[in-house]
């Protein structure tokens, strides 16, 4: 709350990590709602970012969860916690850091590496512009 920001994934979307994580993070700092797809972080809308909208892909369990779930599938599917308008926590309950590294592990719940990278991308020079 003093001007960090924090993100969070689950290692290769472990379920019961995220769902651990967020109740966690929620209580101490507040609810957690989806990135919006035109919020500039999303959209890519500074120096080196990306279009997450577009550019962001999951892999084929988290596809398939998205779905049975009724939910689109399609772009980033990051959690946001603002303080004074600015992100404070950045939550992913997919896997992102494993796919960064290119460790694939069978039926993760994650994003596609070039993907993860993107993200991970994005977030930090966002926060490096502020």
């Amino acid at each position: 709350q003093g001007g960090g920001t924090l993100l969070v994934d689950a290692y290769t979307g472990s379920s019961e990590f995220a769902t651990t994580a967020r109740t966690e993070l929620e209580s101490i700092f507040d609810e957690m709602a989806p990135l919006p797809a035109d919020d500039p972080l999303a959209a890519g809308r500074f120096d080196g970012g990306v279009d997450l909208s577009e550019a962001a892909r999951l892999k084929l369990p988290v596809r398939q969860l998205l779905r049975r779930r009724g939910e689109d599938s399609l772009g980033q599917k990051l959690q946001i916690i603002l303080s004074d308008d600015r992100p404070a926590v950045l939550f992913s309950e997919f896997d992102l850091s494993a796919a960064a590294i290119g460790v694939e592990s069978y039926r993760a719940l994650g994003y596609k590496p070039q993907s993860a990278r993107q993200i991970i991308g994005n977030i930090v020079a966002y926060i490096a512009l502020d």
